[in-house]
């Protein structure tokens, strides 16, 4: 078990990794991104791809709650020990072990990802030489359920879903429709060409929803999307 010292206090890392290699370097994991994320000052986060839970926790410290989905199995066993070792925020945090989507259904660790990098895993439908199975959800179905979560409660999504970013916001339209909140998430075109989308697709979601689209850094592939 590799635990780590960081500015948001010790985490259970995977050994090796992108995101490993960064937070032992002092660095504050994707740091482009908190200028954006500090934006939303209230409210509700679902944080889509949480691994281990780098901004689940960081966002738990600002926000009233936040709901994580992370899918594999690893991943999600580290999150669940990082955010059971915060003192006053694990009450303020709900660790879903789902893949969101925009249908229910079953996926499959894609065999053409790279498992060189504990920090990229890309789930699509199961085929011939799929790894690990998950199970997938819309979650505009789940959150009406909880009763303390009202309807215009949720100011931010966070969606890093290796590639199905768009299909995860697709299960959340309902959802993004009614709240309006912030989203920020990722295109990657190779990812994103295993789920049958490109950045067409994107465009014509954010443009259905009423939202404009801004790259965050010159030439990476994190994107703000903003209610017009």
């Amino acid at each position: 078990m590799k635990i780590l010292d960081t500015d948001l206090g010790p985490f259970w890392v995977y050994d090796e990794g992108t995101i490993t290699r960064a937070l032992e370097a002092g660095q504050w994991w994707d740091d482009h991104l908190k200028p954006i994320l500090d934006e939303v000052e209230s409210g509700v986060a679902i944080d889509i791809g949480a691994h281990f839970g780098w901004f689940t926790i960081y966002l738990a410290q600002r926000l009233a709650r936040v709901i994580a989905v992370e899918p594999y199995p690893s991943s999600f066993e580290r999150l669940i020990y990082n955010v059971q070792r915060r003192p006053g925020l694990e009450h303020r945090i709900q660790c879903w072990p789902v893949a969101a989507c925009d249908q229910v259904t079953v996926l499959a660790l894609d065999p053409a990802n790279d498992q060189t990098d504990a920090g990229s895993f890309g789930f699509t439908l199961p085929q011939p030489g799929s790894g690990i199975r998950v199970p997938a959800v819309p979650l505009d179905q789940y959150l009406p359920a909880h009763t303390w979560l009202r309807l215009h409660d949720i100011s931010l999504i966070k969606c890093d879903a290796q590639g199905a970013d768009l299909r995860a916001l697709e299960g959340l339209a309902l959802t993004i429709q009614r709240c309006r909140p912030l989203i920020v998430f990722e295109w990657e075109a190779d990812m994103a060409g295993w789920q049958g989308d490109d950045w067409t697709d994107y465009m014509e979601f954010f443009d259905r929803i009423g939202y404009r689209v801004e790259r965050i850094t010159p030439d990476y592939w994190d994107f703000v999307a903003r209610p017009q």
